[in-house]
């Protein structure tokens, strides 16, 4: 176990440090020291990127998926990845859609990772799969394609996707206001006392809503800002373009992606010297994260405690998620307390993310404690003693931002933009001329 400070790695970049005010010494099992590197012949200059290669490695899916928390998570089945392999992608890229020269033996190779891709996919059959590496997703691929006839698939969707919402939360109010006013009946909240993680949450954050939560939903239909409802609909339609049916599915997206290409590269360079055991996390595609992003959300744990959660989309407003704010941390926290703590100890401190479904919550992955993962509504540099040392703190997006399109590549800000407009104009008045 080797403590970092200064001296050793910059606070800039890395929440590994000491503070220059005096914080807390960050150390890990996981962080190897100097003179470990070099004995396996590194040399001085590339220590560094060594270290990091290997801290990053130590928080794979495929280190803590066959333990107590299997039956937490999401089915996944492990495609090994050779050396040839590894070398085969990182040759055959085709980010931002640079098509790379292939050898004819690499080509094969490819294709015979595709055919075993295609075999694990399968066997979670209708449902599909969502594909990763030991570290990360490609899930940045799709936001590259700018393609005419995918740009437009998508804007149609979206506005498709905003449509329904609409009218499913207008007809729900209207149906059960006059079911209401028929039968003199109000339905009441409920709690499960026997849920796995032994918390309630009331019904209306499930199927079951009471007469003020649908009334809450009709009001949120018609008053959303549509720059909100916009992004929020854009966030699921391309959430569900991660879902893999095949292996041609799954190496479009991981050829495609610049994660993934960064990460394969690291393997490329650094494997051989590490001899870690590296595969693709193949996992069983659960429609709920997509359609509910806002319920994801990210943990910040140091010396096995939880110090801090954020709502893991940093932009979207979710009123569903402020109505229930409590109740949803309170889930969190009595699944990591119950769950979680024991089983992870041994990684000791990392960044975890869950997703809070109706019957259960699920642990998704963990990161490194690093400020390569995102610190979503907090951030590394003003946050990481509550990181390291509490108090617990509990962040969700409190309110719409009128600014919540700026982050996104130009060629989809254009399209939201352009729907919002549309949706924004009067509809048009039917003159009738009597003749």
């Amino acid at each position: 176990m080797t403590a970092v400070n200064d001296s050793t790695i910059s606070t800039e970049n890395t929440p590994s440090s000491t503070n220059k005010q005096g914080g807390t010494v960050f150390s890990s099992p996981h962080w190897l020291s100097t003179e470990d590197i070099e004995a396996k012949g590194v040399s001085h200059h590339e220590v560094e990127q060594y270290r990091r290669f290997v801290y990053k490695q130590a928080f794979g899916l495929n280190t803590w998926y066959n333990g107590s928390l299997k039956k937490h998570t999401f089915e996944t089945e492990f495609v090994e990845l050779s050396e040839a392999e590894i070398d085969a992608m990182v040759s055959g890229s085709q980010f931002l859609g640079m098509e790379k020269l292939v050898t004819t033996e690499q080509q094969a190779t490819l294709d015979e990772l595709e055919k075993r891709l295609g075999s694990a996919i399968q066997k979670f059959g209708d449902a599909g799969a969502f594909v990763k590496l030991n570290t990360r997703s490609p899930k940045d691929a799709i936001f590259y394609r700018n393609d005419a006839d995918f740009i437009t698939e998508i804007r149609l969707a979206v506005i498709n996707e905003m449509e329904t919402e609409g009218q499913l939360a207008k007809a729900t109010f209207q149906r059960t206001h006059s079911f209401r006013n028929t039968n003199k009946v109000k339905l009441k909240e409920t709690v499960n006392p026997k849920s796995e993680d032994d918390s309630s949450i009331p019904r209306a954050l499930l199927q079951q809503k009471s007469e003020d939560d649908e009334a809450y939903d009709i009001s949120l239909a018609d008053k959303e800002p549509l720059k909100n409802a916009a992004l929020r609909a854009f966030t699921r339609v391309m959430s569900t373009r991660n879902r893999v049916r095949n292996g041609k599915e799954a190496m479009y997206l991981l050829r495609h992606s610049l994660r993934t290409k960064e990460d394969l590269q690291q393997l490329h360079l650094w494997n051989k010297t590490a001899g870690l055991d590296v595969s693709i996390s193949v996992r069983k595609w659960n429609g709920d994260v997509a359609r509910h992003p806002g319920m994801e959300f990210r943990g910040f744990v140091y010396n096995n405690e939880l110090n801090a959660v954020s709502q893991y989309d940093d932009v979207l407003y979710y009123p569903k998620v402020v109505q229930y704010k409590d109740t949803i941390c309170r889930r969190i926290t009595t699944f990591f307390e119950q769950h979680v703590k024991e089983a992870l100890q041994e990684h000791k401190h990392y960044v975890i993310d869950f997703f809070v479904a109706p019957e259960k919550v699920y642990l998704i992955e963990i990161n490194p404690f690093h400020n390569g993962a995102g610190a979503c509504l907090f951030t590394w540099r003003e946050h990481r003693e509550v990181f390291m040392n509490g108090p617990f703190e509990f962040r969700i997006v409190e309110s719409s931002q009128d600014d919540c399109l700026s982050a996104l590549h130009a060629t989809w800000q254009k399209q939201l933009e352009s729907i919002i407009a549309q949706k924004s104009r009067p509809p048009r008045r039917l003159h009738c001329h009597i003749l």
